[in-house]
């Protein structure tokens, strides 16, 4: 698990027990945080190809977002930097969560 940190690029580098880091050159981007303000429609076709478009509080063109639509995991599509879409897979009728 990540600690906290401000948005940007850091250098990430690995030790064994406090022996010399890696020397790696790798880096890991922390992004800022993501609200979602709404999600349209919230039905769909138990076939599955809703197209379900979620508004993002601000915009981040770096941002990809995954959907969760129950059990099965979809990758959004970016439209500009305050929307994404992710088509709905196939499934049962009935109530299901859809997490971001």
């Amino acid at each position: 698990v990540a600690p906290a940190h401000e948005p940007g690029q850091v250098s990430f580098e690995v030790t064994n027990s406090g022996a010399l880091p890696s020397r790696s050159g790798l880096t890991v981007t922390f992004l800022p945080s993501m609200t979602v303000m709404n999600i349209m429609p919230t039905f769909g076709s138990v076939n599955g190809g809703t197209k379900v478009q979620i508004a993002l509080a601000e915009a981040s063109e770096e941002l990809t977002l995954t959907c969760l639509f129950g059990s099965s995991v979809v990758y959004s599509d970016q439209n500009d930097g305050r929307y994404r879409t992710c088509i709905s897979p196939a499934g049962l009728a009935g109530t299901i969560d859809v997490v971001i």
